[in-house]
Parts: structure tokens; C-alpha cells; sequence
């Protein structure tokens, strides 16, 4: 697991997220990938025919999904620099990324972590009549949560979920907040905006959040991360 994680959203957010110390978070059947927590079943009996092992296939089925249904998750990532990233969540990078610290982010609840595991097979779970209880079914939901396609192995996802509450958030440890990194495309009128509400946030919870924001790289399709108001690289001309 990385000391640090990544956040990248629009900067709509920013202000609520500073003054109330959330992140919204999302069920699981209302992400973009269709394929979001899909897996088989697989039930084990020497003694049920066809019809009883339809019936118990659906019901165990029945179960998780209505498990599935109860748990709201947040998507981080391992790394602030991947350009997809931040074209599909940052507002075609026009929004802001932020940083925290994986070990206090969310040390105030009861919440699981999980690096996303990518394959290229959905999850089996073996399911066997008399010794497969419902609480065994509880541990296997978290490989169903934490497993996704290959295709999405760009995003480096670490993910942090709990059962569903009234609210659709997250309250962070306000110490945990690292920095604050604007897009490539980051509108400049905003930024004197986003150094107050920094400036405010680290006088009232005495923190050191850095605004940082991100750089095209001189001489590939790389994206840099450099210290606000640091001066960007020389670009190369041939001749």
C-alpha cells in the first residue's frame, strides 16, 4: 500500500470539501463500468439435483446483491500523474486532484481498504450446501468489490467502502490532507481562490497543505507534478 493516495475531482467540490472534511462517495451499481462487481457462482453438493441447485444458486445470488447494494465506496488512486485519470474524473483536467495520507485519512470509521486487484476473469465463489454460511459469504464480498477488468489497471484504484448510511459521505481526518494539485487546464481566475480557501483551511486546523499543479513534460506525454508558481521546464525545439 502507498504512504499517500489520490483523489481526482471537479473543483466545484473543493470548497465543500474543505469546510466540512468529506468525500462523497457512490454505490456500487452507480459507477461507470457496467461490469462494476459482477461474479459466478459456483455451488458444491453431491446430493441436490438440478431444480435445488437452481434454487440454491438463486438465493445465495439473492444475498449478495443485496449485500452489494448496502455498501458506498470512494476510489482513490497510487498515483496523481495518469493523464486518462485525470480527463475522465478532473474535468478533462480542468479540475483538481488531492492529495492524503492512506494511514489517517478515514482513522474515525469503520472503513475497509483494498488495493483493486485487475483480471481478465470475474470472481468465482465456490459455494459448498453445508458448510457455506452467510457470514462466510460476507468475507467473500470483498473479493467481488475489489476486483475489476484489466482494462482499468491504468487508474491504479485503491479502495475505500462501508456499509451504506443515511449519508452519502465520508468524514476525513483533517490532518491527513496533504495538498491540493490543479489540472493541466485549470482555469487561472480560480487559483487566487483555491490559495485562500488552502490558506484558510491550514490556519484553522494548523496543517501545511501545499498547492501543487500538474505540467505538461518537456519531451513526452507524461504529466509532471511541480509546486505552485514553480516555473515550468523549458520546452525543446529542434532545429
Amino acid at each position: 500500500m502507498f504512504p499517500q493516495i489520490f483523489k481526482y475531482c471537479k473543483y466545484e467540490y473543493l470548497q465543500e470539501t474543505l469546510n466540512n472534511l468529506t468525500l462523497k462517495s457512490s454505490r456500487l451499481d452507480s459507477f461507470n463500468d457496467p461490469l462494476e462487481s459482477v461474479y459466478q457462482i459456483k455451488i458444491h453438493s453431491n446430493k441436490l439435483n438440478g431444480k435445488e441447485l437452481i434454487a440454491m444458486h438463486n438465493k445465495k445470488k439473492n444475498y449478495i446483491d443485496d449485500k452489494l447494494k448496502e455498501i458506498c465506496v470512494i476510489c482513490f488512486s497510487e498515483v496523481n500523474n495518469e493523464p486518462l485519470m485525470w480527463s475522465h474524473y478532473a474535468n478533462e483536467h480542468k479540475g483538481i486532484c488531492l492529495e492524503f495520507d492512506v494511514e489517517t485519512i478515514f482513522d474515525r470509521e469503520d472503513v475497509s481498504c483494498a488495493s483493486i486487484v485487475y483480471s481478465s476473469a470475474i470472481p468465482l465463489l465456490d459455494v459448498f450446501v453445508n458448510n457455506t454460511k452467510n457470514i462466510h459469504l460476507d468475507k467473500l464480498l470483498h473479493s467481488v468489490i475489489n476486483t475489476k477488468s484489466i482494462h482499468w489497471s491504468y487508474e491504479k484504484e485503491i479502495r475505500m467502502y462501508k456499509k451504506h448510511h443515511s449519508k452519502d459521505v465520508f468524514y476525513f481526518n483533517e490532518k491527513s490532507l496533504k495538498s491540493v494539485i490543479l489540472g493541466l487546464r485549470f482555469d487561472d481566475k480560480e487559483r487566487t481562490i483555491v490559495q485562500e480557501l488552502v490558506a484558510t483551511y491550514n490556519k484553522k486546523h494548523k496543517t501545511n497543505v501545499k498547492i501543487e499543479h500538474a505540467l505538461q513534460a518537456t519531451n513526452s506525454y507524461q504529466l509532471m507534478i511541480r509546486a505552485h508558481n514553480a516555473s515550468p521546464q523549458p520546452y525543446l525545439f529542434s532545429t
